[in-house]
């Protein structure tokens, strides 16, 4: 019993990072200082804000599918 707790806390650390560039849908142009909200099963994680060239990374993200939302 002892050994399984073991294993479930630790799967429980494994994280992601995700990074990626904002850009126009159709320009292409990036888009500076968009926020971008990370969710994973309807729980915002973690927000983010791109740069001066649209690129944004957020770290300790948990693993699995997430939904990322700009604005």
């Amino acid at each position: 019993m002892f050994y399984l707790f073991s294993l479930a806390l630790s799967a429980q650390n494994l994280t992601q990072t995700i990074r990626g560039t904002i850009v126009d849908k159709e320009t292409q142009s990036p888009i500076e200082f968009a926020t971008i909200l990370i969710y994973k099963d309807s729980t915002l994680e973690k927000t983010a804000v791109s740069d001066a060239q649209g690129h944004f990374i957020c770290a300790n993200i948990p693993i699995g599918r997430v939904k990322l939302i700009a604005s």
